[in-house]
């Protein structure tokens, strides 16, 4: 991108020398006159060929020029900084899932899962001796959740 700065830059300076030598030059015949008419101090010779004029359209040019160079700086930039906040983001987030998801893994395991788990065990051991029709009857109740509660 600094490459079309320059590059932009470069074509703003030869396009301003143009203006000057082809748009706003002065009549040379005018100078003359000017310096024979006695106009010694530099802001009426200024007045009189027209130069103030010169450097208020200059000074408008590159005031425009600025203004416009800074909102494509301004919008490069603001991109640049999403782009590497969003990157920043990314990686922070699996940093963080990563840690937290295996504490949260552990927690559940140690409250709830273990005992969870150990029921279930509980629970295949007392049906594989009672027949299905039973079995299935048992389930639907919940009396076998609570008779596995219960430690029996």
């Amino acid at each position: 991108m600094t490459l079309f700065f320059k590059c932009l830059f470069i074509i703003v300076i030869v396009v301003i020398a143009i203006a000057e030598i082809a748009f706003l030059t002065f009549d040379p015949n005018l100078t003359s006159y000017i310096f024979k008419k006695g106009y010694y101090y530099a802001m009426d010779s200024a007045v009189q060929l027209g130069r103030l004029d010169i450097v208020s359209a200059l000074l408008g040019i590159i005031g425009v020029l600025l203004a416009i160079f800074g909102l494509i700086g301004f919008g490069y930039i603001r991109s640049k900084a999403e782009q590497e906040a969003k990157n920043t983001a990314q990686v922070t987030a699996k940093k963080v899932i990563e840690i937290e998801a295996t504490k949260i893994v552990e927690k559940w395991l140690n409250d709830e899962g273990m005992p969870y788990i150990e029921r279930r065990l509980k629970m295949l051991d007392t049906l594989k001796d009672i027949p299905k029709d039973k079995a299935n009857e048992m389930i639907t109740r919940g009396d076998l959740d609570d008779n596995i509660k219960d430690g029996k």
